[in-house]
């Protein structure tokens, strides 16, 4: 790929191929590899790389099994946090072993042979 930017857009966010963005290229963002974009626009994080990202589904569950161990620090703590903990692993396993997704540039040949369209 030759490109020195890829921006991903939620869909209908009216933003087309073409359209001009601007990029703030201040040296404290130079050691980010990737920001997070709100469905406004506004910049949500910043990733350095190696982080995990899950789904909204699974984050919901996450801070729903973390609340509740939260709740019950005083009985079937150690209980609450295993449920957590195994559905943790459950969630990096599941992306471990998920097969890449890669999205073709229009007019480049394929170079990976796991990438399908």
């Amino acid at each position: 790929m030759n490109a020195k930017y890829i921006l991903e857009v939620n869909q209908g966010s009216g933003i087309v191929e073409g359209d001009d963005f601007d990029i703030d290229d201040s040296e404290d963002l130079n050691k980010y590899t990737m920001k997070v974009l709100a469905p406004d626009g506004t910049t949500q994080m910043f990733l350095q790389g190696g982080e995990r990202i899950f789904s909204r589904i699974n984050t919901r569950t996450l801070i729903r099994k973390a609340k509740r161990a939260y709740e019950h620090q005083e009985d079937n703590f150690d209980r609450y946090c295993k449920a957590l903990g195994k559905y943790m692993f459950k969630c990096i396993k599941a992306q471990d072993n998920r097969k890449p997704e890669y999205v073709q540039v229009p007019g480049e040949k394929k170079e990976n042979s796991n990438v399908e369209n």
